[in-house]
């Protein structure tokens, strides 16, 4: 270092500036340089941190939202049928994707699903359906009309839906609370105001949700 200045003393001698003065400011710039460097490692481990936390808080806001909607009903997800024989007995199941997991359930055997269509049927619930005669179709026969093949995979959403929702009601909603309605959480430090109206906001979703869920389901 000492080096580099004598060769440069020349110049800074003109200035008025000694060859001490000149050692003592590059000393000094060199340890600011060194904070700058330290603060900079530091700070870049944080945002790497911070992006992680970001890109998983990311991920289970976009799960949320979709369980919100299926919660609602607004959501339509896919179902695809089979018919598996459990014991002696075959029996129409109903199958979904649901947080990246096959989920299943049992819609019925195919006489007490064609029992129920009928039912249906007479209280206009099945368009222009018609009564269906036949009870003793194949899965074959089945799976080959459309129309009723539709309202199976209906009767199959609902099932499924009801079976997410009783996932979503243990996971969300405590029942040892007051009012049964969890309060939201973050990691930040927010604003009472903010809190308060993200809570207000909350409740208002749920309290329209489980109206329109006691509507469909009771």
């Amino acid at each position: 270092m000492a080096t580099i200045i004598d060769r440069n003393l020349v110049a800074t001698e003109d200035e008025g500036e000694s060859s001490g003065r000149v050692e003592q400011l590059a000393r000094t710039m060199t340890n600011a340089k060194y904070r700058i460097e330290k603060k900079l490692k530091h700070n870049l481990r944080l945002a790497e941190k911070h992006q992680i936390r970001a890109n998983t808080l990311e991920k289970e806001l976009k799960i949320l939202k979709s369980d919100v909607e299926v919660a609602l009903g607004t959501k339509e997800f896919k179902v695809s049928l089979l018919h598996k024989r459990v014991g002696v007995a075959s029996y129409i199941k109903g199958r979904c994707w649901w947080r990246g997991k096959q989920r299943e359930v049992q819609i019925g055997s195919i006489p007490s699903v064609l029992d129920r269509i009928n039912h249906m049927i007479e209280k206009g619930e099945c368009g222009d359906l018609e009564l269906l005669e036949n009870s003793d179709l194949s899965w074959q026969e089945l799976k080959s009309d459309e129309a009723l093949i539709k309202v199976v995979k209906d009767m199959g959403r609902a099932r499924l839906r009801k079976y997410i929702l009783k996932k979503l009601f243990s996971e969300h909603i405590d029942l040892d609370s007051d009012d049964g309605i969890p309060e939201p959480t973050s990691d930040d430090s927010d604003s009472d105001q903010d809190i308060s109206t993200h809570q207000d906001t909350y409740k208002a979703s749920i309290d329209e949700w489980y109206v329109r869920w006691r509507r469909d389901n009771l």
